[in-house]
């Protein structure tokens, strides 16, 4: 048996990428799974394929930065398939950044879906979860967020705030008996790290870092980090002093 096993998953951005690679993953018989993305057509397709696998499995379009559509939809949810016991964050976006042609508004969006977001859905979960004493947020940030870098500063700020805000949030819900797990992946091939044209080390495919997230999340890892060879390059490089860390990206990435 496993901890995952009937349970009810609510995973978002699950039309692509990451997201549709884990619901594959978790797809079982006697699990409940909600997809949402703002792609119906693709939702439904995936939904499809994951009722093959005896599970049960609804879609819940919407468009997480719409606060009152996120609250609606896991109200449906909870309505259908009973209370959500695992809340899969994934819906993401990001353009490589150009500080030339900067644009407050494009920023001030990939804040919207990257981490107000991330908070719509949340508040859509936890109340629940708080009265029941029992739930588990997964919430998927990067490993850009550990440091500023070049290029990205937009998404990388994103994900810094989410990785601050769970670390601190951990520590609110552990008394409700609520676990938090951060994943914190490097590149995985999905349609966003497509639109990269720098080489990206150790890439992975979305199944790949779908099957290193569900075996982190049995066993409720406070972290879920990949690969091994590139994060820890990077949790390195999140702690050394500030002008080593300068040097070393200016040499080696800065353009």
């Amino acid at each position: 048996m496993s901890d995952l096993d009937n349970k009810t998953f609510w995973i978002t951005g699950a039309s692509s990428g990451i997201g549709a690679a884990t619901a594959r993953r978790l797809a079982a018989p006697g699990r409940r799974i909600a997809l949402t993305a703002r792609r119906r057509d693709a939702l439904e397709a995936l939904a499809e394929e994951l009722r093959k696998t005896g599970a049960t499995v609804e879609v819940h379009p919407a468009d997480v930065t719409d606060r009152q559509a996120v609250l609606s939809a896991g109200e449906h949810i909870a309505a259908s398939l009973g209370a959500v016991d695992v809340l899969f964050s994934c819906a993401g976006d990001y353009e490589p950044f150009d500080a030339t042609k900067f644009d407050s508004a494009r920023i001030e969006h990939t804040m919207r879906v990257n981490y107000s977001g991330t908070m719509h859905c949340v508040q859509a979960v936890l109340p629940a979860m708080i009265a029941r004493r029992a739930g588990y947020l997964v919430i998927v940030s990067s490993i850009v967020g550990y440091r500023g870098l070049p290029n990205s500063s937009p998404y990388s700020a994103t994900k810094a705030a989410l990785i601050n805000f769970f670390e601190g949030l951990r520590f609110d819900l552990k008394r409700h008996r609520i676990d938090v797990s951060l994943v914190n992946p490097g590149f995985v091939k999905t349609d966003l790290t497509d639109k990269n044209e720098f080489p990206m080390p150790f890439r992975i495919t979305a199944p790949e870092a779908a099957q290193k997230i569900v075996a982190g999340m049995e066993k409720r890892r406070r972290e879920i980090h990949f690969p091994w060879q590139f994060t820890w390059t990077m949790k390195l490089l999140r702690v050394i002093p500030f002008p080593i860390y300068s040097w070393l990206i200016q040499s080696k990435v800065a353009k």
